[in-house]
């Protein structure tokens, strides 16, 4: 890696650290539909499902906030923690895994995610050295293709989506309620991270959003794991627009020869920059961490 490619990642690393220090001083609790709510602002979002028998848990957050994060929740129900979800093993999303495993909480996720955990090991575009899980933060039950919760009057069907944000993602959607949570597939509103170094590739990412597209209505609410705290079809078909554009023209670019400092300049996210370039993931920066995805 080059020295001014390097120079910038390591200051996207900073930025995102400084954002979600930021993004806690702000946390929030949204109610999305009836039980199903969104905490904000403490790393990714986290979903928080009621029923008679105790809460679900979609994400955890940052490691630092867990006691922040549990007292949020337990603003929503005094109600025991019974199962939490992993989307994926970014530390944004795992963080507090420990701390709602302290209250008898069952974690699941994808297999991969309880391997990459387990094992540790390197965010390379943010030069991030994770270190291993401890037992107590790894999920206890993995699935291969999904796994079905019959939870809160509804099904939550949880699928895994192989080789996009990472090798470990998974998607839920919730169908009586009408709601999709879609992890770090979908950052809302600006150019999402995918982890290269984690099995995330483009291709895997617009494949899942094109699924999620053909598989809900105009009244489906869609919640990102990064950005605003929903969107809709609509939203979704335009963040898949704009990802199928840039994916073709630095496609093409690469194919032609082109090094990844030659397609930096010829700005092919140009036509976007207004409307997706005001997240932690610069333009330039992301045309790079695409090139590493594709």
């Amino acid at each position: 890696m080059k020295t001014s490619m390097l120079a910038g990642l390591i200051a996207l690393s900073m930025s995102m650290t400084t954002v979600m220090a930021d993004d806690h001083n702000t946390i929030k609790t949204h109610t999305i539909k009836d039980s199903i709510h969104v905490i904000s602002g403490d790393g990714g979002n986290i979903t928080v499902v009621e029923d008679e028998r105790g809460l679900l848990v979609i994400d955890s957050g940052l490691k630092p906030y867990s006691e922040d994060l549990l007292m949020s929740i337990s603003d929503i129900a005094d109600s025991p923690i019974r199962f939490l979800v992993n989307t994926h093993w970014h530390f944004d999303h795992v963080g507090a895994n420990l701390g709602i495993n302290e209250t008898g909480t069952t974690i699941l996720a994808h297999h991969n995610v309880h391997s990459r955990m387990q094992q540790g090991g390197n965010i390379a575009a943010f030069g991030r050295e994770v270190a291993p899980a401890t037992a107590n933060e790894l999920p206890v039950i993995t699935y291969d293709n999904g796994i079905k919760f019959h939870w809160s009057n509804d099904i939550l069907d949880v699928q895994h989506f192989p080789k996009g944000h990472t090798d470990g993602d998974s998607i839920v959607f919730f169908e009586n309620a009408n709601v999709v949570i879609m992890g770090d597939i979908l950052f809302h509103g600006i150019y999402p991270f995918i982890d290269a170094s984690s099995g995330g590739s483009m291709v895997g990412v617009i494949n899942a959003v094109n699924h999620v597209i053909s598989n809900i209505d105009d009244n489906t609410v869609v919640i990102p794991g990064h950005g605003g705290v929903t969107t809709d079809k609509a939203g979704l078909i335009a963040y898949r627009d704009m990802l199928e554009t840039v994916y073709s023209t630095m496609l093409a670019m690469k194919n032609e020869g082109m090094s990844v400092e030659e397609i930096v300049a010829a700005k092919p996210t140009a036509q976007f920059n207004s409307e997706w370039n005001d997240g932690f993931i610069k333009a330039d920066t992301w045309v790079k961490i695409i090139y590493d995805a594709m």
